[in-house]
């Protein structure tokens, strides 16, 4: 009787079979490695020049800390991610023009959320640019309107923000309000002289 595991056959059929899967395995692996960014085609493009591009910025979620930015956004809950605005990843701005942005998803009071969405400037489509891994925070049932800079300013009280420095102010770039979710999402830059 001949041991059919040593035959040419079989030794052929093995090494196949481990070429198969180291090459399963490395097409696994070369997607993990690739751009993983999440996409959603309810947001406009993300434009902001990353720090570090292979480094996932911290989202945090203290909305007390936010809403000291933002006083009258009244978050019982927030993710949001604040990076210093650079040019290119090796090039920061120069120190005293070097604002940062803050991108935001903050659970509002329904007050605060029917106030701006009575001051709203019509459906946003598409919703604000934010960083792509804040878009799992914004429920896909949910309907947001625009709401504009001034009007955004003037209702989230930008100007008694509170900050560490006295030099620092902040400004609204974009906001989107969902009265039916109490939901907004919010780009904002923070300045200081």
């Amino acid at each position: 009787a001949t041991n059919m595991d040593s035959s040419p056959i079989a030794s052929r059929t093995r090494r196949i079979s481990a070429v198969l899967a180291c090459a399963v395995l490395l097409t696994g692996c070369s997607s993990l490695l690739g751009d993983r960014t999440p996409h959603d085609d309810r947001f406009a493009e993300f434009t902001q020049v990353l720090a570090d591009e292979n480094k996932n910025l911290e989202i945090q979620t203290d909305a007390e800390r936010l809403t000291r930015r933002l006083p009258g956004l009244h978050a019982s809950e927030a993710h949001f991610v604040a990076q210093s605005r650079v040019r290119s990843q090796r090039e920061l701005l120069p120190e005293p023009d070097r604002p940062y942005w803050i991108h935001a998803v903050a659970v509002v009071e329904p007050s605060a959320a029917q106030a701006l969405d009575d001051a709203s400037a019509g459906e946003a489509k598409p919703l604000p640019g934010i960083y792509p891994y804040l878009h799992q925070y914004v429920p896909k049932d949910c309907t947001f309107n625009t709401v504009a800079r001034e009007d955004a300013d003037k209702l989230l009280d930008v100007e008694h923000a509170e900050f560490e420095a006295t030099n620092h102010w902040i400004n609204t770039d974009e906001v989107a309000v969902s009265a039916q979710c109490n939901l907004v999402i919010l780009m904002a830059t923070v300045s200081h002289s």
